[in-house]
């Protein structure tokens, strides 16, 4: 749904937050995910985790808080690549490329494995999304385009992250699978 990795090399993901980011709540103390973040000795492998949330909304496995730590941390590209200290790096640099994110790691960023082979893509994105900017969406949307690759961005205006997770989206799904009958037809 959402274009997340449109543009990994921006500040969203390099830069330490300093105050709440993701939908106003606080900023999480990552000593709290030490066990999950931990380097030296990562957490055993899963296969799922419960996506299961509160009656406030908030999710009751710590897993799934760990993106969210990451990305307030400025390190989510340390935990995508495995190259702890990358992200410090590249924040160093005015303006970092994909050329400068070693050549093993770039199949891992779209802009960089992107070509005219990709299939179609339908993009559904909240403008008011605080955890996967609309702009990703945006600029994957640009760079199939360019490569002549069908897509189909659909922005929804005034919608937060996972906001399909409500009711009140069915016209808008219609729309969404009127297109994907289109391209499969």
């Amino acid at each position: 749904m959402y274009g997340m990795g449109g543009d990994f090399l921006t500040s969203y993901y390099l830069q330490r937050k300093t105050k709440p980011f993701f939908r106003g709540r606080p900023l999480l103390d990552p000593a709290q995910f030490g066990e999950l973040l931990s380097i030296t000795h990562p957490p055993p492998t899963t296969n799922g985790s419960a996506l299961e949330y509160g009656r406030d909304g908030i999710p009751s496995s710590p897993r799934m808080f760990i993106t969210r730590v990451l990305l307030q941390e400025g390190i989510f590209l340390d935990y995508l690549t495995g190259e702890h200290g990358l992200s410090e790096r590249l924040r160093m640099l005015d303006q970092p490329t994909i050329n400068d994110v070693p050549h093993q790691h770039r199949c891992l960023f779209p802009e960089a494995g992107l070509s005219s082979n990709f299939p179609p893509a339908c993009l559904v994105h909240g403008r008011e999304d605080s955890a996967v900017l609309v702009d990703e969406s945006r600029a994957l949307r640009d760079r199939l385009h360019d490569l002549n690759v069908p897509c189909r961005l659909f922005e929804v205006e005034g919608a937060e992250h996972s906001f399909d997770y409500q009711d009140g989206h069915e016209e808008l799904l219609e729309q969404v699978f009127q297109v994907l009958r289109e391209w499969i037809a």
